[in-house]
């Protein structure tokens, strides 16, 4: 199978999407339920695969637009209630990157984008509500053919986004945001440099409704 391993650009999104919904399974008390992904699960989430070019490497997921797509995606179907937790280790096969995690609040509208800007030099990461910038933050360069551990977690009233065990980002939401969460990862490049990523080791954690 060819891969595509051009130094460019890549754009991947990462969404993540939270509503105030009920459920009848729930963990117990002060529990989170632990589900593992395998890799043969995320291909089965790939949407529009005649967009995608993607493979199979033991536990790993490889995938990458096609040339000439509008992008690819991949939807999670697991819900999360109320405290979450979602780790995933993440690798751009790029030297350059935007990264974006989007969650959007469909309670009261709100959106907030996790953006990680990856360059050969560094990277910056920045928090945007509702498309403003809210928060920046430089940090060392970025590797690419590197696996990041990322992790996006929310307990009691704060969510937090977290890259090798780092905290990029927390915040304070009203109580009872978010009882729900879906997520989903769209990838998105530049013509003729398709956005490609390896995703391994995926581990979803969902408390009681």
């Amino acid at each position: 199978m060819k891969r595509y391993w051009i130094l460019g650009s890549v754009i991947v999104f990462i969404g993540v999407v939270l509503a105030l919904v009920l459920n009848a399974n729930s963990a117990d008390d002060g529990q989170l339920t632990e589900r593992k992904v395998s890799a043969e699960q995320l291909r089965q989430w790939l949407n529009n695969k005649k967009d995608a070019v993607y493979e199979i490497r033991k536990n790993e997921f490889y995938v990458q637009e096609a040339i000439g797509s509008q992008g690819v995606s991949l939807t999670i179907p697991q819900k999360f209630y109320n405290d979450f937790i979602v780790r995933f280790n993440l690798m751009s096969v790029t030297e350059s990157a935007n990264i974006k995690l989007i969650k959007v609040n469909t309670a009261n509208g709100d959106t907030y984008s996790f953006e990680i800007r990856q360059r050969p030099k560094g990277y910056r990461f920045s928090v945007y509500h509702n498309g403003h910038s809210i928060a920046k933050k430089d940090g060392d360069t970025l590797e690419p053919n590197v696996f990041y551990a990322i992790t996006f977690e929310k307990k009691a009233n704060q969510m937090a986004l977290k890259m090798n065990n780092e905290e990029l980002w927390r915040q304070d939401f009203p109580e009872g945001t978010g009882r729900k969460a879906v997520f989903n990862i769209l990838l998105l490049g530049l013509p003729d440099h398709p956005a490609g990523i390896v995703i391994k080791d995926m581990v979803l954690y969902t408390g009681k409704k």
